[in-house]
Parts: C-alpha cells; sequence; structure tokens
C-alpha cells in the first residue's frame, strides 16, 4: 500500500489545472520519493466536471486544433504498437478488457483486427447513445474473466490503485497479464518543465507514477513484471503540451527539443518520460 503524509516536508510541488478549471493543487510524495498524491483530490461526485473538455483527448477529440491532430496521429500509431506487443499473447480465444477505455477507439481498432474486446471506463456511460457497442457495465466486466487487461495511461486516475489491481487481478484468467502505461515524474522531461509539466494533469491524475512504484506496486498484489517499455512518442506529446502550458511561442518547436532531450536522457538515466509494463499472474 502507498502512503503519502500531506505536509510540507512532502510537498513535491504546487501546480494547477490547465485544461479545464484553472484551479491549483498540490502533489506530495511518500517517504521514499516514489509515488505522488493531488491534494485536494475531488470527490468522486465531483470530478466529472475535471473531463467536461473537448480538449480531453482520451474522451473526445476536436480535429481541428494542432494539439489534437497531433494526438490522433500517435494515438494511431500507439494502436498498432499495442497489438505488436499484444501479438506474444493472444490466440482466437483470448478475450481483451480496456479498463479506461475513453472513446473505446483502441476497442474498435482489436474488434478490427479479430481480437475479443471489451471496453469499460468509469467516466462514461455504457448506454448512452455514442459509446461503443462493445462497452461493458462496471457489474458486467466483474463477472468475467479476460485474458489481457489493459490501464492505459488509467491508473493515475484512479482513486484507490493498490484495491484496482487487486480487483482487477480477480478477473485475470491463470496466466493472464495487465498491460499498464503510466507518466514517470522522474524524467527529465518532468524535471525541465516543473510545475508546467503536462504529465501531472491534475486533478484527473490523483497518482503519480515512477518504474519504482509500479514494481512495488506489482510486489504486493503479487504480480511479476514480465515486460517493460519506454514510450518516447509520449514524451514528446507531453513537451508539447507542457509548452502550450507555458504560453510559448513556439510550443510544437520547443517542445521536439525538450522531447528528443528527454528521449536521450532516458539512455543514461533508464527514466522515460512514459513507460509501459506488462504485469503477470501468478
Amino acid at each position: 500500500m502507498f502512503h503519502v503524509e500531506q505536509n510540507k516536508k512532502n510537498l513535491h510541488c504546487e501546480t494547477k489545472d490547465y485544461l479545464v478549471s484553472g484551479q491549483n493543487f498540490r502533489i506530495y510524495l511518500d517517504k521514499n520519493g516514489i509515488i505522488g498524491k493531488t491534494a485536494p483530490a475531488p470527490k468522486r461526485l465531483e470530478m466529472n466536471k475535471y473531463y467536461q473538455s473537448r480538449d480531453y483527448y482520451p474522451h473526445s477529440l476536436n480535429k481541428k486544433k494542432l494539439s489534437a491532430f497531433l494526438y490522433h496521429i500517435s494515438r494511431i500509431f500507439m494502436h498498432k504498437k499495442k497489438l505488436m506487443w499484444m501479438k506474444n499473447y493472444i490466440n482466437p480465444n483470448t478475450k481483451v478488457l480496456d479498463y479506461g477505455c475513453g472513446s473505446g477507439e483502441f476497442v474498435k481498432f482489436l474488434r478490427g483486427n479479430s481480437v475479443k474486446a471489451y471496453g469499460y471506463d468509469p467516466n462514461i456511460k455504457s448506454n448512452d447513445g455514442k459509446s461503443s457497442k462493445y462497452f461493458i457495465g462496471k457489474e458486467k466486466w466483474k463477472k468475467q474473466k479476460y485474458d489481457i487487461i489493459v490501464l492505459w495511461h488509467v491508473l493515475e486516475h484512479t482513486y484507490h490503485p493498490f484495491n484496482l489491481m487487486e480487483s482487477l487481478k480477480s478477473n485475470l484468467r491463470k496466466g493472464g497479464k495487465i498491460f499498464i502505461a503510466i507518466p514517470n515524474f522522474k524524467s527529465y522531461d518532468s524535471k525541465y518543465y516543473g510545475k508546467y509539466w503536462a504529465g501531472y494533469d491534475v486533478p484527473r491524475h490523483l497518482w503519480h507514477f515512477t518504474r519504482k512504484s509500479i514494481f512495488k506496486l506489482a510486489a504486493e498484489t503479487r504480480l511479476q513484471v514480465v515486460r517493460e517499455k519506454w514510450l518516447p512518442l509520449d514524451t514528446l506529446y507531453v513537451s508539447f503540451m507542457s509548452e502550450k502550458h507555458k504560453s510559448s511561442i513556439a510550443p510544437l518547436f520547443l517542445g521536439l527539443m525538450v522531447g528528443f532531450l528527454s528521449i536521450l536522457s532516458s539512455f543514461f538515466t533508464k527514466e522515460s518520460s512514459s513507460f509501459f509494463f506488462v504485469l503477470k499472474k501468478l
């Protein structure tokens, strides 16, 4: 379990919600400095309003904006990469759950590639008439077993990541895998941008992870990390968005420069801006 005391000694930084509200928030770290927590955390019933923006691309995509266009291109690329990484673990009978699936694009992509995939997102009603027909409700997904569960930049949005991992593990078949992607606040671009770093994305990101925190989470939930990879495309996109938070006059150019420096730095520090992990049920 992660324990984070909210005191001056453990204060990591002060930042704000650049997307929706403009409200100020603080991030505190645990005593080991490997996990961060957003404060004050909005109550569950209030959280939905922080996702109500046409610029929050996992749920809505306004392609007229440059940031949205870049997100769209990177999303198509990552869909193909994720499927490629799944190839070693899937067969015709494999069942996949995309937990926190947003608009359901990855679920549709998997279905288009003959993978039996389903999507669940706690911030989207499965019967709203706009969602994918492969969306399933909370009670339904909990009653099924899966071979792969995907948490792609989702864990940081959850109130109780440890409890969620325990719950998801119980829905895995023997030898099942959990795919996790997280932003890493130990990266070069995080340190460079400080309070402007887009990877913080408060208050939607309630928790802030590092590579070590995922290994700790895996150990405490009796899961084994069997694969990890850097996500360099995330680095470039997050750096671009961070420049926008700074109101830079050339966010794309400067973001690409800082992003490439961060990628280069990762070869020496092993601290990528984003990580991808495969966790196996023992």
